[in-house]
């Protein structure tokens, strides 16, 4: 199970591969700011992946599209 660290606070979370980062950073109590409801149309939740970012899933359209550049 992929584990996740937070900083600056160091908590580690283990994340299941079902969910959403959004939903699984919510359900453990962390408040990530988002108007949409996690729906890629606000861009409210954009969150900086330091290391392993090789394990994660692709953006989607919507996502790239909220990013730009």
């Amino acid at each position: 199970m992929p584990k996740l660290t937070l900083q600056p606070s160091g908590d580690v979370l283990e994340l299941n591969e079902s969910d959403g980062l959004l939903k699984q950073l919510t359900d453990a109590g962390v408040k990530i700011k988002s108007s949409c409801g996690g729906h890629a149309t606000c861009g409210d939740c954009v969150v900086l992946v330091k290391e392993g970012g090789t394990c994660m899933t692709a953006p989607t359209f919507e996502e790239l599209r909220l990013l730009g550049n």
